[in-house]
């Protein structure tokens, strides 16, 4: 199984730092830089994970409504799977 994780972040050297490590070991990283472009990202595809920053351009990444209804329904489903090994 893929897993695919969302990073929310405005520095661009800890962008780089985190998509090289993660990407070995072998995660799709998908990059949102501000709290807008992260809302499209999440319209598009479903993440095993989101790495977020409290203080973007836009906005809080942990405060965001939409963003803190997304991570509910995550942890949820993560919840409901007791066969998964893994709870990131």
């Amino acid at each position: 199984m893929e897993h695919t994780i969302l990073l929310l972040e405005d520095d661009t050297d800890l962008i780089d730092g985190l998509t090289y490590s993660l990407g070995r070991e072998g995660y799709l990283v998908d990059v949102a830089q501000t709290v807008k472009t992260a809302y499209a990202c999440l319209e598009r595809r479903e993440y095993s994970l989101l790495l977020l920053d409290v203080t973007l351009p836009d906005g809080n990444g942990v405060d965001d409504n939409t963003l803190s209804v997304y991570i509910r329904r995550l942890r949820e489903k993560i919840e409901e799977e007791p066969s998964n090994p893994k709870h990131f």
